[in-house]
């Protein structure tokens, strides 16, 4: 045979080769390094998540004391028995005299999330009594919202009888 055929039939020996063996190869070759550019962009995205997840825990921490301030404002739960001690202690510093305390019918909440607790007192003391107490419900940290009030009676001069409704909220 002549080297020139011979020759011909190995270049289409090594091309067909190429064709059937490694071309196939190559292909998967491609994908591979399509999937680990996928695989690289996700895991970036993922970092970047966590790096946002972790500034926000920070900034959290860094403002914790606010954070308690809120939560002390809307406890989670409705918690009646240290309700009626912080309104007996508000009322008492105020110089009034709690005669009844009693829950009122819930109504709808103020949202989905955020729940009001209706309260009655009944109270006797001075007008100035009243007066310290509408103040220090302001200044409760726990969110109390006088509703109404309303002289009773006037039992002696400067000494009332008081009926005030209330609203404290929870989530």
């Amino acid at each position: 045979m002549n080297r020139l055929t011979f020759s011909i039939i190995i270049f289409a020996a090594v091309s067909a080769a190429g064709i059937f063996f490694i071309w196939p190869r190559y292909q998967d070759l491609s994908q591979l390094e399509g999937e680990v550019l996928q695989k690289e962009t996700n895991l970036r995205y993922h970092e970047g998540y966590a790096k946002g997840l972790l500034d926000l825990k920070q900034k959290a921490e860094e403002k914790k004391s606010e954070i308690q301030i809120v939560e002390n404002s809307l406890p989670d739960t409705q918690e009646l028995p240290s309700l009626y001690e912080r309104i007996g202690v508000l009322t008492s510093e105020s110089g009034l005299v709690t005669k009844n305390i009693s829950l009122i019918p819930a109504q709808s909440g103020v949202s989905a999330k955020v729940q009001s607790i209706g309260i009655a007192l009944e109270l006797q003391g001075s007008y100035e009594a009243l007066k310290q107490l509408i103040e220090a419900t302001r200044k409760n940290p726990r969110i109390l919202t006088i509703q109404s009030f309303r002289l009773v009676s006037a039992q002696r001069p400067g000494d009332f009888q008081f009926s005030v409704q209330l609203e404290a909220y929870s989530y």
